[in-house]
């Protein structure tokens, strides 16, 4: 649930009051509005999959 800001995944734009559900079918690779900050609020019932080299690095650090 976008709470402020937007961003783009998937060639799809979402922005504040938007949902996105998303499944391990798919990617997905958010890109933050450069206009503001994206606020989110994230709902898990897995632990996510880093896939670039970047994500894998810091995802420990991050205990997600």
């Amino acid at each position: 649930l976008v709470l402020a800001g937007g961003y783009t995944s998937g060639g799809r734009h979402y922005v504040r009051g938007d949902f996105a559900a998303c499944d391990g079918s798919e990617d997905h690779t958010p890109v933050a509005d450069r206009s503001e900050d994206c606020i989110c609020l994230l709902v898990l019932d897995a632990p996510l999959a880093f896939r670039d080299a970047d994500g894998r690095r810091i995802g420990p650090l991050l205990s997600i």
